[in-house]
């Protein structure tokens, strides 16, 4: 693999006697059988004791589960919740609620009927104090959401997941959260354009940076100005190329993708508008970082060498350095590396026009053959 890919891992809930549904062939004996599960459920109720009653319907409720059937699951889960807020478990109510909204996604047209589980989860977890499970619960909410493209819905949520990572101090995860409410404020703006839209996904990748820096992050601090650029100046505004970045920074750190004297001298000549000189400075930056394996100055080279190409009226060979790269990024660190040559090539296909973005697609084309 050319790059190393970045993996963020997710945790689950164990609930009171209930296995994970994920788990197949752990649960025990008991809870494999729903005819046994039923009269221990009466027993319960005719004595008296819901939270005993509300654990044998988390138990039932994994059968169901291991059966897929994600209704019925759910349903258990939904009296268990109810049993538990009976008792004043706010805490298990939360929990149960989650796990019913969990259950729910599984099934695609229950996806309202989960967000609306999750959602009290949420609230639920928030009252009782249990902010890490009211965390889990609005990033399931951000997922779900995603899935159905609810873009101005992931946004929301996406607002809740970042408030209670501000509270619980995780501040590299709310790093992450904000360039991605960014992106679903950006998706929000293409289906239907809004200045509010905009502004708000260019403050949370201001507030981004700013928290890289403070966490002395420089690589990502350069990784996030250079998507706000794509963003402020690429992709809502022709305003200034990529090369221009070079100006707001003046570090002088080993993670600094300006340090690589090629990328210096590159972004130095397109400035200068000596694109056959800018070209060859981003051509050999590019073949270092390639060497190197660093996702970060490729890409940066990359766009470089197609703004070299487009300054020269060169757009196949644009539109081939930007391919190339978005080809090479997802392939070595996964679909999301491309993400920001993806903007850059929308916002090309508006820049140039459709009839010149085809002619240029067929003269890459050509090229390859």
């Amino acid at each position: 693999m050319l790059f190393r890919s970045r993996h963020h891992p997710s945790f689950r809930l164990a609930l009171p006697g209930a296995k994970r549904s994920q788990s197949r062939g752990s649960v025990n004996t008991v809870s494999q059988d729903p005819a046994r599960i039923q009269p221990q459920i009466h027993q319960a109720r005719a004595q008296g004791q819901p939270l005993r009653e509300a654990e044998l319907r988390a138990q039932l409720a994994e059968v169901h589960s291991q059966a897929k059937q994600w209704r019925e699951a759910a349903q258990e889960l939904h009296w268990a919740a109810q049993l538990a807020l009976q008792k004043g478990a706010m805490a298990l109510h939360a929990e149960y609620l989650f796990e019913k909204g969990e259950r729910l996604t599984h099934a695609p047209e229950l996806a309202a009927s989960a967000a609306r589980a999750l959602r009290k989860a949420g609230a639920a977890a928030k009252v009782s104090g249990k902010l890490p499970l009211a965390l889990t619960a609005a990033q399931a909410l951000v997922t779900l959401e995603v899935e159905q493209q609810a873009w101005d819905r992931a946004a929301s949520a996406t607002g809740e997941v970042i408030e209670l990572l501000d509270s619980l101090g995780r501040r590299a995860e709310l790093c992450d959260a904000l360039e991605k409410r960014a992106s679903y404020l950006h998706r929000m703006d293409r289906e239907t354009p809004s200045e509010l839209s905009r502004e708000g996904a260019l403050r949370d990748m201001g507030r981004a940076v700013a928290l890289a820096e403070l966490q002395d992050d420089l690589r990502r601090s350069v990784e996030l100005r250079l998507m706000r650029r794509i963003l402020r100046d690429f992709v809502w505004e022709e305003g200034a190329p990529i090369s221009a970045l070079h100006g707001e920074l003046e570090l002088d750190h080993d993670a600094d993708p300006f340090a690589d004297e090629s990328i210096g001298q590159a972004m130095a000549a397109l400035q200068a508008g000596m694109s056959e000189t800018g070209a060859r400075h981003a051509t050999a930056a590019r073949d270092a970082a390639l060497d190197s394996a660093d996702p970060l100055r490729y890409m940066l080279a990359s766009l470089l060498l197609a703004e070299a190409a487009e300054l020269a009226g060169d757009q196949p060979s644009a539109l081939s350095a930007l391919l190339s790269c978005k080809a090479t990024l997802e392939k070595s660190q996964g679909k999301k590396a491309g993400q920001p040559i993806r903007l850059v090539l929308d916002a090309l296909r508006h820049r140039w026009g459709d009839a010149a973005m085809a002619d240029a697609i067929q003269a890459y084309s050509d090229q390859l053959q």
